[in-house]
């Protein structure tokens, strides 16, 4: 999985994976997990990024700065 498109907005980066088969190690623990890569269309971050995990540290960093 690799951003692209940094010269756009944020929520425009284009988020790219390898082709199914590729060594790359993404592409190799989707086939393990059977969750299929997606080939051609990059998805924007915006619609992505409700599907990462949370980062914790960061959570916990952000409140103690409020």
């Amino acid at each position: 999985m690799a951003p692209a498109g940094f010269h756009l907005p944020f929520p425009d980066i284009e988020i790219r994976t390898d082709p199914p088969g590729t060594l790359g190690s993404f592409v190799k623990v989707s086939e393990v997990l059977n969750s299929p890569v997606w080939e051609r269309d990059p998805l924007r971050l915006e619609d992505f990024w409700d599907l990462l995990p949370p980062n914790l540290r960061y959570c916990e960093v952000s409140l103690l700065l409020r």
